[in-house]
């Protein structure tokens, strides 16, 4: 088992049944990533870390950067897949819906790090 295999588990919770299962795999490891409800069957996970380079991650200081991904679980069909990109990646952004965009602010795009950028966003319902 490798340090970072902690970041690809996911469970699931049936409210019906009150039991947790194990969710699908999500495209790519995800670590104080951010995360919005779409829809009521959707929802995104925008950067975190995928603890790539973590041995490194103090010799390379501002130049080790975060994943940029933007993923989708559909419940329905109970899949993830990647619908996009960050400007940049980023961990611990917040994310606040505005009418039909979604405002993704802050978070750290290399270890103690912060950024101050802010991004709009649109997200619509993903078939």
């Amino acid at each position: 088992m490798k340090e970072t295999d902690y970041l690809a588990d996911g469970f699931d919770y049936n409210f019906s049944t009150q039991t947790w299962g194990i969710a699908p795999a999500m495209p790519h490891r995800a670590l104080a990533a951010t995360g919005a409800r779409i829809n009521e069957n959707q929802f995104i996970v925008m950067g975190g870390s995928d603890g790539h380079d973590l041995d490194k991650m103090r010799e390379l200081g501002e130049r080790y950067r975060l994943p940029d991904h933007i993923m989708l679980y559909d419940a329905r069909s109970n899949q993830w897949r990647e619908i996009g990109k960050l400007p940049i990646g980023v961990a611990g952004a917040s994310a606040i819906r505005l009418g039909k965009q979604w405002m993704v602010a802050g978070g750290e795009y290399s270890p103690a790090l912060r950024t101050n950028h802010v991004y709009m966003a649109t997200f619509s319902d993903y078939n």
